[in-house]
């Protein structure tokens, strides 16, 4: 039976990444020219080329960023944009602006949430040697820092592929050590790495892929007769290091692990210290050894940092994610992205203290005991509507502009974020920013201004109100996904402050003239303060249910247009 079982195993294990015969063109610009390889189980890939040699597109094309303009591409046996894939890797960009507010730990822990098992953040704070920094804002760290945290988030989901681009740019020699370091041990286990690199001293690796602009090596020495326009010269092969190298590597090796060794405290009983002299290079390739590691999965990680740990698995992991763990990822995405703004001064102030300030001012203190009632009731649902607009527009307009330009957005395209867990997070954000300002309003009206409502009308208000913000998010999702970080700012500003004048929320419709009376319905907050109005009892124009049809047809029109300018320029 055993030896049944050994020879229904199959010989040659699927590859973890294939692309067959893909082609990336740019209008007349062919970046990529019949690119055809695969990377098989714990292999150490380094590409290499100049500026324009097309290593960047072909990462972008395994990471499912891009698409194949001809070709197919394929991680781990299914589309590189297919969720299950993503969460068994981990991505490390060269350029990308992570939220500068959010400290190191809690930009662990929003990563680590998007994985089904990741390390425990202590683990991966330690793999990367970044204990010192694990407190300290994202945004006042310096660049080889930035660089060393960025590199503890690709590792943080115990990933068996990793995607490195430039991993060692602006490091010190004792970060870089640190680094190739954990490198090595996570291809002990099984894992295997993808970098990019100008530099051949920094790739220590025993593949090498190396490549000229418009020229790209394969693994089928026939591609050209397939292929003419693949060019193939001797500097583009696909090739291994000489021996010589592989022997001083591995003798770098043992040297480093036994200098970890000897610095681990007496009596230390890690399976990993123990087996470390016969993990390193005593197994060939082809050996029943490496075979029996390749059938028990990929080993959990264990990069030389005891903490880690060194649990194995009976099977690689699917990519399934558990609901909890899934319902989590949502959770921390909504939580970081609240307390980022709320570290904002510039969103903060304007979003929670603007709509307070103006009824202060024009609906308590102008109005006094001059508005009866009705007219003071009136004033405070507009001005509630009036503080639900800016969450919306303000929290997706420049928020996803900013996030947008220094490459947050493809980062979290390449990582496994659930899908609309950053929508859902900047909605629920902007929900309960309006439940600030509408409590802080709520209170101004009764001890103040003396509106005379009852509970179940302040509650009704305050929920047309929460669940109104949506479409002004929509509005916000649209510019956000149109202007740049720079525009942004003043682009919703001459909409937000128009827009409520000439809906009528800081000057009643009667007493504006009749052109602009009758362009009011053309806004949105116009609809959501006619909704409002119904709901505390008051007096109102139209119909309740053509309200809501408008409202819900401009955040349909709004968020897919910006969903589909995302999905085209990223």
């Amino acid at each position: 039976m055993r030896n049944d079982r050994r020879m229904k195993e199959p010989m040659h294990p699927a590859p973890l990444v294939e692309l067959e015969y893909a082609t990336k063109r740019f209008g007349a610009l062919e970046a990529l020219a019949g690119l055809d390889f695969r990377i098989s189980r714990g292999e150490l890939v380094a590409l290499l080329g100049p500026n324009g040699a097309g290593k960047l597109t072909a990462v972008a094309l395994m990471l499912g960023l891009q698409a194949p303009s001809s070709g197919s591409v394929r991680l781990f046996g299914e589309p590189p944009r297919s969720i299950a894939a993503r969460r068994r890797i981990g991505v490390m960009m060269q350029e990308v602006g992570l939220n500068p507010t959010l400290r190191t730990r809690e930009l662990l822990d929003l990563v680590s949430s998007y994985y089904p098992d990741p390390l425990p953040i202590s683990a991966s704070i330690a793999a990367a040697g970044i204990e010192a920094l694990a407190e300290r804002p994202y945004g006042k760290l310096s660049g080889g820092q930035k660089r060393q945290v960025q590199f503890a988030m690709a590792i943080c989901g115990r990933p068996e592929l990793i995607f490195l681009d430039e991993p060692t740019l602006g490091l010190d020699v004792s970060a870089r050590e640190r680094m190739w370091l954990t490198l090595r041990g996570l291809v002990r286990d099984g894992a295997s790495i993808v970098l990019t690199t100008h530099y051949l001293e920094e790739a220590e690796a025993p593949r090498i892929t190396r490549s000229r602009p418009g020229t790209w090596p394969t693994r089928r020495g026939r591609l050209g007769r397939r292929n003419p326009r693949a060019r193939l010269t001797q500097a583009d092969q696909l090739y291994q290091q000489d021996s010589s190298r592989r022997d001083q590597t591995l003798e770098r090796s043992r040297e480093r692990d036994a200098r970890r060794r000897a610095a681990q405290p007496r009596g230390h009983k890690c399976r990993r210290c123990r087996a470390s002299a016969r993990a390193i290079g005593r197994e060939p390739q082809g050996s029943r050894g490496a075979a029996r590691r390749s059938r028990r999965g990929f080993r959990r990680t264990h990069t030389g940092v005891c903490t880690m740990g060194a649990r194995a698995t009976n099977a690689v992991h699917s990519g399934t994610m558990p609901s909890t763990r899934l319902m989590r990822a949502y959770l921390m995405e909504a939580k970081y992205e609240s307390l980022r703004l709320l570290r904002t001064p510039g969103f903060v102030v304007p979003t929670l203290l603007f709509p307070l300030m103006f009824y202060s001012l024009f609906g308590i203190v102008l109005a006094g005991s001059r508005a009866d009632p009705h007219a003071a009731a009136a004033i405070f649902v507009n001005y509630c509507i009036f503080g639900s607009m800016a969450p919306g527009l303000f929290g997706f307009g420049i928020t996803l502009a900013v996030e947008r330009d220094p490459g947050m957005l493809i980062y979290k395209r390449a990582v496994p974020m659930p899908a609309g867990a950053l929508l859902c997070a900047k909605m629920l954000m902007a929900m309960l920013f309006v439940c600030v300002v509408i409590a802080s309003l709520t209170i101004a009206a009764v001890i103040a201004a003396h509106v005379r409502l009852g509970a179940a009308q302040y509650l009704a208000i305050a929920l047309v109100a929460i669940f109104g913000v949506l479409p002004f998010c929509a509005v916000g999702f649209f510019i956000g996904s149109r202007a740049t970080a720079a525009a942004a700012p003043a682009a919703t500003n001459l909409i937000y402050l128009p827009m409520a004048f000439l809906s009528g929320l800081w000057v009643p419709p009667a007493f504006l003239p009749e052109v602009i009376r009758s362009l009011a319905p053309v806004w949105p907050p116009y609809h959501l303060a006619q909704l409002a109005f119904a709901a505390a009892g008051l007096s109102y124009e139209g119909t309740v249910t053509v309200h809501a049809i408008v409202l819900a047809v401009i955040a349909i029109v709004f968020a897919s247009l910006a969903a589909r300018r995302l999905a085209r320029v990223g």
